[in-house]
């Protein structure tokens, strides 16, 4: 399996299923296998079960979008899934929620992390374009739920979790749209 913008040891790792999890990034960190550009990835084609990318996708700039899309279905045997904010100003509202997530950390902590910059700095993604990349998707993440725990985390990271696994666990209203993302999945021969 093959683990695309980690950003440090793949977080699938922790489940012992037996399979090896390379990790890829563009930057050197600790627990990265390879240091590589998703734009151009290292490998034969065909050489990974499956491939995936957990919210990497909109810290890639828009022109280079397709280029990674058609990277990762390259090495993949079997299946590519992709995790990503989304919007379409209904069902998906991934860009809305983050602007607000943005204006959010000015206004309470005087400053924005990287993570978030970029995702307002680079244009949104759709499902569409996703779909007409051939992959099916799922909406993950209530809006309300996925703003609630970022403004948590950012206060205290530790209070942030503890809060976020209570809700999640509890809360109905976690798998209704609009959502934050979505899980997109590409089946070879599909």
């Amino acid at each position: 399996m093959l683990d695309v913008g980690a950003g440090g040891q793949s977080m699938l790792s922790i489940f012992p299923n037996g399979r090896r999890i390379l990790s890829l990034d563009l930057k050197v960190a600790r627990g990265v296998d390879v240091a590589a550009s998703a734009a151009n990835l290292p490998f034969q084609s065909r050489c990974f079960d499956t491939v995936i990318s957990v919210d990497t996708l909109e810290h890639v700039d828009e022109s280079l979008r397709s280029l990674v899309i058609c990277e990762l279905k390259r090495v993949a045997k079997r299946r590519v899934v992709i995790h990503c904010p989304l919007e379409d100003g209904s069902t998906y509202r991934g860009r809305y929620y983050d602007l607000l997530f943005f204006k959010w950390q000015c206004a309470a902590k005087g400053e924005v992390d990287g993570a978030t910059r970029e995702h307002v700095a680079n244009a949104p993604i759709s499902a569409r374009f996703l779909s007409d990349e051939g992959f099916l998707t799922t909406g993950t993440m209530n809006c309300m739920v996925w703003f609630s725990c970022m403004k948590l985390q950012a206060l205290s990271p530790l209070m942030g979790l503890f809060v976020a696994t209570v809700y999640f666990a509890l809360s109905s209203k976690r798998n209704s749209a609009p959502f934050w993302g979505g899980l997109s999945v590409y089946t070879r021969g599909a």
